[in-house]
């Protein structure tokens, strides 16, 4: 409907409005004149808005907002499958938002200016020593063990600290290589000390192990080592029994303990009778138990070494 048309019949529609809404007022025919009342205003009102929507977005107004009959002109209507947008003011607040600025990488002007501090290598031997006892692996516990016995003494600040360690693990493999490095690791007696009541045996085993030789350590160290020989673990018993012997004479008060000790394994036994022999006549009550292993064993090298032990601690006590 062209806009002048549509102006006129707006005009009209609200102009006969009011004669309708007079005729309302007629009880009668006040239902069926209400419904065409509002078809009619809904039809005029709905026809107007179309065609100004569409000269508007065809650009059938000028400027000054008057209406131009130049056919030539006008756009070619869209076709019926083209999609029209329908609020063509969304569509150009989207074509016209700026795109993000992307951001920038951060620069790590630290580690550009101050250079990190070379690791230790103790540490990192150490470190795969722990990491190939947890996860079981033997060529790695063994490549680690060889760079471990390599470094030596500088080996023992790592070693240190590792007595400190909330890692079970790494206390005890701190304490068993501070005992096997011995004369290498030395001034670490407090160090050692300070783990003797660590709630490992293995930890307090070693630890007391590498303070065995230590007179002025004898107290704490003969005690927690007879204890120790009743352990379950084979490994911790005879480390027990081979340290109270680097105590001499000072581990007599362990004799009743070794000699009962004596009808254990094999290995077991060697190491007794050894310690025996160095605590030497103050071992004298162990005589008995000794004699008896020496006319009873099958073992050749039991045999030997019972006999050794014997005629030392007799031999001396003359």
């Amino acid at each position: 409907m062209p806009r002048k048309v549509c102006e006129m019949f707006s005009d009209a529609t609200y102009a006969n409005s009011s004669e309708l809404a007079s005729l309302l007022r007629l009880p009668i025919l006040r239902t069926l004149s209400t419904g065409f009342l509002f078809l009619t205003l809904t039809l005029s009102f709905a026809g107007c808005s179309q065609n100004d929507a569409n000269h508007s977005a065809d650009g059938l107004v000028d400027i000054d907002g008057i209406e131009t009959d130049d056919v030539e002109n006008s756009k070619p209507a869209q076709d019926a499958d083209e999609s029209v947008p329908e609020h063509p003011s969304r569509l150009a607040k989207f074509e016209t938002e700026p795109a993000p600025i992307p951001l920038k990488q951060p620069v790590n002007r630290v580690s550009s200016t101050i250079p990190r501090p070379a690791a230790d290598p103790a540490e990192e031997v150490f470190q795969r020593l722990i990491d190939a006892r947890k996860n079981s692996n033997p060529t790695d516990w063994e490549q680690s063990e060889r760079e471990l016995e390599q470094l030596g003494k500088s080996a023992v600040p790592v070693l240190v600290k590792g007595l400190q360690s909330p890692d079970v693990d790494m206390r005890e493999l701190a304490t068993m290589w501070l005992v096997r490095l011995g004369p290498e690791a030395e001034n670490i007696e407090n160090d050692l000390a300070s783990v003797l009541d660590d709630e490992s045996d293995f930890v307090r085993v070693n630890a007391a192990s590498a303070l065995s030789h230590l007179p002025d350590h004898a107290d704490r160290v003969i005690p927690i080592l007879t204890q120790l020989l009743e352990h379950p673990e084979f490994s911790v018993k005879i480390t027990a029994a081979t340290a109270l012997g680097n105590a001499g004479e000072l581990a007599s008060s362990a004799v009743p303990a070794l000699a009962a000790s004596l009808q254990g394994e094999e290995d077991l036994q060697l190491a007794v009778l050894s310690t025996l022999s160095r605590i030497g006549p103050a071992a004298e009550s162990a005589l008995p138990s000794i004699a008896t292993l020496w006319q009873t064993t099958s073992s050749e090298m039991v045999k030997a070494s019972a006999e050794e032990a014997y005629r030392t601690i007799q031999g001396e006590s003359k």
